[in-house]
């Protein structure tokens, strides 16, 4: 068992992206793959076919597993052998192997190596709450390899407001950052503040609210190094005449440094007129990323910029 492995970088080259021009299969490929195994359920590239598009495309790694451990894709195989076998994964140590066995995996798939980092993340993460000392400063560090651009300064640093948002206090910690993302290259990050404790960050749209209506909220989130169980993200809504009627609230769990994404679901009372985002961090020491924020009401997207993309 390979612990903590380096990641690949700069060493992935030019033929190793030219050999996967189509790292994911379309839903026309699952159905004549899925077609194939009607006849044939052990063809290994119908099975592979149907294994990446369930673990990679949907994320239901449970249903993924038995078709990778089919197909003839010499890395994927033996990770998907190893998920199905309880006794990799039955202690806290072998479950960081297992996160191991899918960050090697990402080398051989490098654009989609965000993809299987999640799943890394997902087994690192099985683990965290069970170790400690120099076991979790290790993970810590794993994960921040996996998730964060170490020595990779911000060019506008955490001050300027991203595109779409206003209302950013320049005194504190908090902006648009390429020291980590969820999904393209930019995040919003907070930083802990010992001088400014529960500090609140407003990130204000000019949101017309819809009563009667069901907004589905969420966002991907890390934490890392925070010592709060306080730290939010916040719709706030209000009246015509400013006055707040209600508040819906995702929290974002204490020192969990890999993206995980928290959502819920609120509905608009009748007479609100404004609604606003907020991030609300009562952390005094780390880092808060946010990523990916979504309002959607009817399947559409309310916010602009949810990624912070555009600075």
């Amino acid at each position: 068992m390979e612990l903590f492995v380096a990641l690949a970088g700069a060493a992935i080259g030019a033929t190793a992206l030219l050999l996967q021009s189509k790292p994911l299969p379309s839903a026309d490929d699952l159905k004549k793959a899925q077609a194939k195994l009607a006849t044939n359920p052990d063809d290994p590239d119908a099975n592979k076919v149907v294994g990446k598009y369930l673990a990679f495309v949907t994320g239901d790694y449970t249903a993924a597993m038995p078709y990778l451990s089919k197909s003839g894709d010499k890395v994927l195989k033996p990770v998907a052998d190893h998920e199905l076998d309880p006794t990799y994964t039955d202690t806290p140590l072998k479950k960081i192997g297992m996160g191991d066995d899918w960050t090697i995996a990402a080398r051989s798939y490098p654009q989609i190596a965000r993809i299987l980092y999640d799943r890394s993340a997902f087994w690192y993460a099985q683990s965290w709450p069970f170790v400690d000392g120099v076991w979790k400063d290790k993970l810590r560090e794993q994960m921040r390899k996996l998730f964060q651009n170490a020595g990779v300064p911000d060019p506008k640093g955490l001050s300027a407001a991203p595109s779409g948002w206003k209302n950013i206090d320049t005194a504190q910690k908090a902006g648009p950052t390429t020291k980590a993302a969820h999904s393209g290259r930019v995040s919003f990050q907070v930083v802990g503040s010992k001088k400014i404790p529960d500090q609140v960050v407003s990130l204000e749209q000019a949101l017309t609210a819809i009563p009667g209506k069901t907004y589905e909220f969420s966002a991907w989130v890390m934490s890392d190094g925070t010592d709060s169980t306080n730290d939010v993200i916040s719709a706030v809504f209000f009246g015509p005449n400013a006055n707040m009627m209600g508040v819906s609230i995702l929290l974002i769990p204490q020192d969990q440094p890999w993206w995980h994404k928290v959502e819920g679901s609120f509905l608009m009372p009748a007479g609100a007129a404004i609604l606003q985002i907020h991030v609300g961090v009562a952390s005094r020491v780390g880092s808060l990323f946010i990523d990916d924020i979504s309002l959607r009401v009817d399947q559409k997207e309310m916010l602009q910029n949810g990624s912070f993309e555009n600075r």
